[in-house]
């Protein structure tokens, strides 16, 4: 398990994070609203193979001083392949990640 610390929220909703896995030669951070997912992100960008590779976001600053249970984890695949948007009609939905295609000023058709 590849495990990702949330930092100190930075502004409302975005947070730092960074995760560090010498064995496997990443050193990643960030700022996100979804540290775990844009972190899967980045370690399946550095990895190419993540078959089987678990990653967890821990809090840093835990309330009683420990940060032995992850806030929530995934598969690196597929935490590198969705993301989370809010919808008017249905609040909070899990869908297909889409990259950002600043050429063009819109979302990459070939993402899908």
């Amino acid at each position: 398990m590849i495990r990702i610390e949330r930092g100190k929220e930075i502004k409302p909703g975005v947070f730092e994070y960074r995760a560090e896995d010498y064995a496997r030669g990443i050193k990643i951070e960030g700022r996100s609203r979804q540290p775990l997912l844009d972190g899967c992100r980045q370690i399946k960008s550095i990895l190419k193979d993540t078959r089987g590779v678990r990653a967890a976001v821990f809090n840093r600053f835990a309330r009683d001083g420990k940060n032995t249970q992850a806030d929530v984890s995934c598969m690196v695949d597929w935490g590198a392949d969705h993301t989370i948007i809010e919808r008017a009609e249905v609040g909070l939905v899990v869908e297909k990640y889409r990259s950002f295609d600043s050429r063009r000023g819109n979302l990459d058709k070939r993402a899908l």
